[in-house]
């Protein structure tokens, strides 16, 4: 259902990709948008039962994606550069302690259906999956899809809702594992998604005089499939690098200001019940999660499970982002953050693909 109670308002402040940074103006009515997802892997063999660790590397990819963080966004052309966007949409893998998940937000299907070329794959007594949860948690399917097809998304209004969701090849998922080369920096998923959202390909459906009706990415008349950043088309030089091309993974770096825009508001409109509350962890996770000294006087350390990824931003008390540095010993992660006043503060902490919400006091 539709949310917005969120334990945590960030007003007017900055964010910054971790790697070749690019400044991000976050304005009041961007809230961050959780959207859960559940993932069918459905295997005929034990090398399309893909890796949890491989379905983890997929989520930090579109979750690095959307929200202007990816590792690759500073390589953004000048031109286009001021262009790129934060979308504050925020992926997690759904778990309310279903019966069917024994890993979280995770359903593994044994088949033998053989390649999937129709929708047998969204029904389980066919040989697929059947959906959890249709119309309020994006499901994602990742089976072979047969030839080259890398993936597809369907949506609400062309699909029953059995059926809506997005759908990948195993060889196409994810940054690990199966992932195929040039397609194996987990982009194909932030390309479908971003259809999900509304969005059409750069060159629309008739090339140069339609475009896809963002004002900002300018008209193409095909899509690139290579890396050329000086390719003109339709008298103006094209968005290569824009997720909603067919460029290689590595050449894609960003979503533009106005597909931001177009996006949220369909999610907004179109979308609402997938909309959820800032996700907290697995009662599990939970229970084991450890922020101390608690006042601190500017190092924190946050002890979790071992083999769990951990990112973290603070905020002070009206949202700006404050500079850190994390380093980790064994299960114990460090964390100094250069506060700059006695106080609370806010600290955002990812923990594998999910958000936990941690306020602390600092004193000198």
């Amino acid at each position: 259902m539709m949310a917005f109670n969120l334990h945590i308002a960030l007003p007017l402040l900055s964010l910054f990709s971790s790697h070749n940074r690019l400044e991000f103006v976050i304005e009041d009515n961007d809230q961050m948008l959780y959207v859960p997802v559940i993932v069918h892997v459905v295997y005929q063999n034990e090398l399309q039962n893909i890796s949890y660790a491989q379905i983890l590397s997929q989520l930090n990819v579109i979750n690095e994606d959307f929200n202007g963080r990816n590792s690759n966004i500073g390589e953004t052309i000048g031109v286009f550069e001021d262009l790129a966007a934060d979308c504050r949409v925020q992926f997690y893998l759904y778990d309310q302690n279903h019966d069917q998940f024994s890993e979280e937000g995770i359903v593994r299907q044994k088949t033998n259906h053989g390649d999937f070329v129709n929708n047998d794959l969204q029904y389980e007594d066919l040989g697929g999956s059947s959906a959890i949860l249709s119309g309020e948690v994006l499901n994602i399917w990742v089976a072979d899809l047969g030839g080259d097809a890398l993936g597809y998304s369907q949506s609400l209004t062309s699909h029953p809702i059995e059926e809506v969701g997005v759908v990948l090849d195993y060889e196409y998922f994810g940054t690990e594992g199966t992932a195929k080369y040039p397609f194996d920096g987990g982009r194909t998923l932030t390309h479908e998604i971003g259809h999900w959202f509304g969005l059409a390909h750069l060159w629309g459906l008739n090339g140069c005089g339609d475009g896809d009706n963002i004002e900002d990415t300018p008209e193409m008349d095909s899509p690139i499939t290579k890396c050329e950043l000086d390719h003109v088309s339709c008298g103006s030089l094209d968005m290569t690098q824009n997720f909603m091309n067919l460029a290689e993974d590595q050449c894609m770096t960003f979503f533009s200001a106005g597909q931001k825009e177009f996006m949220r508001n369909y999610i907004l409109t179109e979308l609402p019940n997938y909309i959820h509350d800032q996700p907290v962890l697995r009662s599990e996770l939970a229970g084991q999660l450890k922020v101390y000294p608690n006042p601190s006087n500017g190092e924190i350390h946050i002890s979790v499970r071992e083999n769990d990824k951990v990112q973290v931003e603070v905020f002070d008390i009206v949202g700006r982002n404050i500079p850190t540095r994390l380093s980790r010993t064994n299960e114990v992660w460090n964390l100094i953050a250069d506060f700059t006043a006695d106080g609370q503060y806010i600290l955002q902490i990812d923990i594998s693909g999910r958000i936990y919400t941690k306020r602390v006091i600092y004193k000198k």
